[in-house]
């Protein structure tokens, strides 16, 4: 899926990753969310988490 993204759809997915990076660094309170255990492995392997 990661390699069948356009280029600016991979920008903006690394642009996430260092938002929710910064997030997470920032204020430890950020990396709790109230999602499936699936969905929360899948968001995983799409931002390398």
């Amino acid at each position: 899926m990661k390699a069948a993204l356009s280029p600016a759809q991979a920008r903006n997915r690394e642009r996430l990753i260092g938002l929710l990076e910064a997030s997470y660094a920032e204020n430890a309170a950020f990396t709790h969310t109230v999602v499936s255990f699936a969905d929360r492995q899948k968001a995983a392997i799409f931002l390398d988490f």
